[in-house]
């Protein structure tokens, strides 16, 4: 508990420049790999030989489905996350640990709603297929039976 004190102490002392500058590096680490990751990927798939294009489709239909995941996520993240500093701020570290754990809760029931949503239908629960998959798509690689 006394080291996270001494490494938040510089937060009410440094100047502000200087803590947005240093605060924001991890962030833009991230994104920059995120969005690094989602380009190299796509690279890569549309590679794939004869199912290549059908690759990229089924990515360019996950991708609302991804942005969503994330805009949940980060409704929750930017409630709680502030609430959260206030509180430890005041010195409330209980208060501030329930806030935490009723939002990984939240975030969690959440996750499982999404799921559940898009994992039903025709009235049942379904997983999506690849085409190469689908049995009527697969090629027999034995001989035929004589």
């Amino acid at each position: 508990m006394v080291q996270a004190n001494t490494i938040d102490a510089g937060l009410g002392t440094k100047p502000v420049p200087r803590l947005a500058l240093t605060m924001s590096v991890p962030t833009i680490v991230a994104q920059a790999a995120n969005a690094s990751y989602t380009i190299i990927d796509r690279l890569f798939i549309g590679h794939i030989p004869e199912v290549g294009n059908a690759a990229m489709t089924g990515v360019g239909i996950c991708f609302p489905i991804l942005l969503a995941v994330t805009a949940f996520a980060s409704l929750i993240g930017a409630g709680g996350a502030p609430r959260a500093s206030i509180e430890l701020g005041r010195g409330n570290f209980k208060k501030a640990e329930r806030i935490l754990g009723t939002s990984a809760a939240f975030l969690i029931a959440i996750a499982l709603t999404l799921t559940v949503c898009c994992s039903w239908r025709n009235g049942r629960f379904s997983t999506p297929s690849a085409p190469a998959m689908r049995p009527s798509n697969m090629r027999s690689t034995s001989s035929p039976s004589t």
